[in-house]
């Protein structure tokens, strides 16, 4: 009677605890709702990819620090990695839970208040990443990229969060990935160069920054290369490429 009891017992623990821990992990992102089809291509890839949620987590709690009403934000994170996990079907397993993580933060020092290349101690951060990343032989078709810094700390660009998020946020997932693990020096490397690529094929983007230190081609210290196709396999795979203007 006594094995039975305990056997029932650890049985029920179990299903108790599998319950709490299915409850714990969807409870974060369930908080804001995500419509189909991009929940279930979200809950496929955790699936797939459980250590992913750590990510996903890192990315709600962050943002919701930064903003009183973070939803819009949040839901749009979701959507981009929810999209680059079905976009990267071709991608070998490792490369796609790669693509998705990067998607996943691609955005999160936007609205990071002390996320400005103004700030001398984040720009010499910046631009050490970039020599880095260089050194790793990415950014060879933009030997300008990070190299003018009249535009870079005038205070309507290297102030301007919209225009540098994707320069701080390849900071801010570097150190992320490394706090949560699991990640390669080599892999985080392929993510930060992704996240400084995103947004800057845009024409918007590079008008804006020319326009703000009234400089044509001001935008080329501000972007990675200057043709959207990006060569990276998760840039492929981000929601974040659209044609550039003709």
């Amino acid at each position: 009677m006594k094995k039975l009891f305990s056997a029932w017992f650890s049985l029920t623990l179990g299903f108790c605890m599998l319950i709490m821990a299915n409850t714990t992990i969807a409870g974060t992102q369930d908080k804001f709702d995500l419509p189909e089809p991009y929940l279930s291509w979200e809950r496929s890839y955790l699936k797939e990819f459980p250590d992913l949620q750590k990510f996903l987590e890192t990315m709600i709690t962050t943002t919701s620090a930064q903003l009183q009403n973070p939803s819009e934000d949040i839901l749009h994170n979701r959507v981009c990695s929810a999209l680059a996990y079905e976009m990267s079907k071709e991608l070998p397993p490792e490369k796609r839970r790669l693509a998705i993580a990067t998607d996943i933060l691609h955005n999160i020092a936007k609205e990071e208040k002390s996320a400005v290349l103004t700030d001398p101690q984040v720009f010499k951060q910046a631009t050490e990443l970039v020599t880095e990343l260089k050194k790793a032989g990415y950014f060879r078709s933009s030997p300008d990229f990070l190299g003018d810094s009249q535009v870079l700390l005038n205070t309507k660009v290297g102030g301007n969060r919209a225009l540098i998020h994707h320069i701080t946020g390849a900071l801010m997932a570097g150190q992320i990935a490394k706090r949560i693990g699991g990640v390669s020096e080599k892999e985080i490397q392929e993510m930060q160069a992704a996240i400084f690529e995103h947004s800057t094929g845009y024409w918007y983007f590079r008008d804006s920054v020319d326009q703000a230190v009234n400089k044509k081609g001001a935008w080329h210290s501000m972007a990675g290369p200057p043709v959207l196709g990006l060569p990276y396999p998760i840039a492929k795979a981000s929601c974040q490429v659209l044609p550039q203007r003709a």
